[in-house]
């Protein structure tokens, strides 16, 4: 008599174990899949970054670059028509800067 009362209350408790761990596990695949998509928007996030960071740095660059050349091309320019020890040493140190800035 009593053992079936037990035997009943051990399975209902069993059941209800059972429908408690399938809850947890549904939430934990829940949670798995949200980490996951987020995780993929922060890589796509990342990858775009990367795309506007290149593209950013090629116009900068391109932009940097051409009134450099004109720079460059005017101390040239300029080394021509020397006349002064001062001056030579100016127009070296001019060179110099330049060819730092074009590397």
């Amino acid at each position: 008599m009593y053992g079936g009362i037990v035997l009943g209350l051990m399975s209902a408790v069993a059941t209800v174990l059972l429908l408690l761990n399938g809850y947890r596990r549904s939430r934990l695949i829940e949670q798995q899949r949200s980490a996951l998509a987020a995780e993929h928007q922060a890589t796509r996030a990342a990858r775009d970054a990367g795309v506007a960071k290149d593209t950013f740095l090629g116009i900068i660059s391109h932009e940097l670059r051409t009134p450099l050349q004109a720079i460059v091309s005017s101390v040239e320019l300029l080394s021509l028509n020397l006349r002064a020890e001062g001056d030579r040493k100016i127009i070296e140190r001019l060179e110099a800067g330049a060819r730092h800035l074009e590397a």
